[in-house]
């Protein structure tokens, strides 16, 4: 399978570390001076509204990453961008990156003696034997002769809001029908996140394509078919074996370098269902990402609240929201770009996540005589789109639910994955 990626250097042996980053992978590189370098090697359906681009105009190479597309001339004014994007522009005078609001598209950066060199591949940049550190989301960073500057674009409002259920809908309501394609893939494990996501989609009329993985007999699978017949949608079953999980986690190596345990089971899911929605004819799959960080979707939030109060969970959120453009998001955007498809994230846009961010944490993770209920207000949510049951149902972690954490430790005990 080929590989997905691009390279930029500014500096000197840039275009030797180009040479060294893509390696055998290598597409059709540009060399604009001595010290200036980049390459890529797009592989894309096509199928979908997203852009993977290598543009050249007026001396400057653009390498764009995007969903929606957008023009390449537009790419320096980024206050006016909306959707999920990291772009390059290469010109004489060095290189730009641009990120978007949480860094939803990957794009990295190492920067040692008089080289700077970037990629939206982490495992790219340690090729070249550099170490890469996640470009920052919501801010344009130039790299040049002149030294380097950040400017930020985009940061979370700081206000407090009384938080309505209805207001949640109504920005979740308007970011799917933004963003999702009509038959796009939509990743679905049964619980609260991509529940409402396949209700929206389908009172939409996007005609959203049911993708649910497992191994055989894990814990999903009895609460999928319950929840996929409650919607009367059919769901699509990958059913994963040890090879499999093997196979995928030796792919995402190839461009994430280094997997925890925990990263190499949820990108093997990750790739394994964008590899069935790209069979399927799907250009576009659309997650539940950023849920749990957003609304308290996570155990350790309970803990914070019960030990330190909920100033301390608040902080944690908001730790945990302004942390995804690091790893996590990187990891699902190149999984699924592996097989061919755009990860599409409605959860994650920017106003729904400027409105969450200020909700008062009590809202989230709610005190009640039983105990604490995670992601409270978003169970609202299900419960003003009729859906009742899955509001009172809990469920555990994908990598868990699905059978592919138990599989990656054995895999790696027995020496048959490498995760570094």
């Amino acid at each position: 399978m080929p590989v997905f990626g691009f390279v930029a250097a500014y500096g000197r042996g840039a275009g030797e570390a180009v040479r060294r980053a893509l390696g055998e992978a290598c597409g059709k590189a540009e060399h604009y001076s001595e010290g200036l370098a980049a390459a890529a090697y797009f592989r894309t359906t096509q199928k979908g509204r997203g852009v993977k681009a290598a543009e050249y105009s007026d001396g400057r190479l653009m390498l764009v990453d995007a969903y929606p597309a957008f023009e390449a001339s537009s790419i320096e004014d980024a206050r006016g961008l909306r959707g999920f994007f990291s772009a390059v522009m290469v010109s004489g005078d060095g290189l730009v990156l641009i990120r978007d609001h949480l860094g939803c598209r990957p794009l990295f950066v190492a920067e040692a003696h008089d080289l700077v060199i970037c990629s939206n591949a982490p495992a790219f940049i340690m090729n070249a034997g550099y170490e890469p550190t996640p470009a920052l989301p919501g801010s344009i960073t130039r790299l040049g002769k002149h030294g380097s500057t950040v400017e930020t674009y985009w940061s979370p409002s700081q206000r407090v809001v009384e938080g309505e259920a209805s207001r949640i809908l109504g920005l979740l309501r308007s970011s799917v029908e933004r963003y999702v394609e009509r038959g796009s893939a939509l990743f679905f494990s049964g619980g609260l996140d991509s529940t409402i996501l396949a209700k929206l989609c389908a009172d939409a009329g996007l005609e959203p394509m049911l993708i649910s993985a497992g191994l055989p007999g894990a814990r999903d699978w009895t609460n999928i078919r319950n929840v996929a017949k409650l919607l009367g949608i059919e769901a699509t079953h990958v059913e994963i074996t040890p090879s499999d999980v093997s196979r995928a986690v030796e792919l995402l190596r190839g461009v994430l370098g280094r997997l925890s345990l925990m990263d190499a089971a949820i990108g093997a899911v990750f790739l394994l269902q964008a590899e069935r929605a790209s069979e399927l004819g799907a250009g576009a799959a659309v997650a539940g990402q950023g849920a749990d960080e957003l609304f308290g979707g996570y155990m350790k939030y309970e803990r914070i609240a019960e030990r330190d109060g909920y100033e301390a969970v608040q902080q944690a959120l908001w730790q945990d929201v302004m942390s995804l453009h690091a790893f996590s998001l990187p990891r699902d955007v190149l999984a699924c770009s592996l097989a061919g498809v755009e990860l599409v994230l409605p959860y994650l846009d920017y106003e729904l996540v400027d409105y969450a961010l200020c909700l008062p944490p009590e809202l989230k993770v709610a005190k009640t005589a039983g105990g604490y209920v995670r992601k409270h207000i978003l169970r609202g949510v299900a419960l003003l789109l009729g859906l009742d049951e899955v509001a009172r149902s809990r469920k555990s972690a994908l990598q868990y639910g699905t059978g592919v954490q138990r599989v990656v430790e054995r895999l790696v005990k027995d020496g048959k994955a490498r995760l570094g």
